[in-house]
């Protein structure tokens, strides 16, 4: 079971096992996201925001293929990657989103929009609804 908190951003709370949604949505990062999410297998429209809750829910789904030991270590890459941030956004974003962690939950939401994309509308009618 994955619980769901409003708050500043998105993120996954792997020791609590909930999934934040950030109450004002910050969509800087859709391109590159979006362009990820396609050279990964993406076939649908969906939008960003969807694809956001989906990608956290995807942690929900592969949480389980990590040690504790192994999210830690993600945990720090990611930490390294904002330390030596150098300006390039994309670049950033590109590096974040290869790490173990991040990787596996943007696969999890290619197959998961890929195959239940009727789903993935019925959710972003909600949360276009819900803004």
């Amino acid at each position: 079971h994955c619980g769901c908190r409003l708050d500043k951003e998105f993120y996954f709370e792997p020791t609590d096992n909930y999934i934040a949604i950030p109450k004002k949505y910050d969509n800087e990062p859709d391109y590159t996201f979006i362009k990820v999410l396609r050279a990964m297998g993406l076939k649908n429209d969906l939008d960003c925001m969807t694809l956001s809750v989906l990608h956290e829910l995807g942690h929900c789904q592969t949480e389980k293929y990590f040690t504790c030991k192994e999210w830690e270590k993600d945990s720090q890459a990611k930490d390294k990657l904002e330390q030596n941030y150098n300006g390039n956004y994309e670049e950033y974003l590109i590096k974040y989103w290869q790490t173990k962690t991040e990787n596996i939950a943007n696969e999890w939401v290619v197959m998961y929009a890929n195959n239940f994309i009727e789903k993935c509308e019925a959710l972003e009618e909600l949360l276009i609804l819900s803004l």
